[in-house]
């Protein structure tokens, strides 16, 4: 389909067979989780839209698409959800779970402390690494929310905290 459609861009991308032969198994490696149907409905699309030969990352994107991860968000979504949920992140309520591990693999700290331009790279290359495990068929575990503890400390008394105070003020030799 390729080679019908960008004849002098595929001739020029693979001007020998065997230049034709290693890209063959480099897309066959990397579309091989997409079904062949949803590998030639993804080309056919990007043919209809571009006026250039594909690259290997816009196919697996439009498969992507087309194969209904729909319920993964895009990875700048997922970003944003990722820096505007608040504190504790485990207790908020994540549109997708891959969101929630892919920040906390990011460092939720760097996340709120860096810039989007230096932030959003680290973070999408861990979404996608998640988003792909999801494609594979691994199961995400829920998000384990901080539960309450089960019982509660009482406050000291005015006159303890005074002693408290004392007692660390001469261990410190303030």
């Amino acid at each position: 389909m390729l080679r019908l459609n960008y004849q002098h861009l595929y001739f020029s991308a693979y001007p020998e067979i065997d230049a034709v032969n290693a890209a063959k198994r480099l897309w066959l490696e990397s579309v091989a989780s997409f079904s062949a149907n949803t590998v030639r409905k993804a080309t056919h699309e990007l043919i209809k839209h571009s006026d250039y030969l594909p690259t290997i990352s816009r196919v697996i994107k439009k498969c992507t698409e087309l194969n209904g991860d729909s319920h993964l968000p895009d990875a700048h979504s997922a970003y944003t959800e990722a820096c505007n949920a608040p504190s504790p992140k485990s207790n908020y309520s994540w549109s997708h779970p891959a969101i929630y591990y892919a920040g906390k693999e990011s460092d939720w700290y760097f996340l709120a402390n860096n810039t989007e331009q230096k932030a959003f790279p680290i973070f999408r290359a861990h979404y996608e690494k998640i988003c792909e495990r999801i494609r594979n068929g691994e199961e995400l575990l829920p998000v384990q929310q901080l539960a309450l503890p089960e019982t509660t400390e009482t406050s000291l008394s005015k006159e303890e905290n005074i002693q408290r105070m004392n007692a660390l003020r001469q261990q410190l030799e303030i």
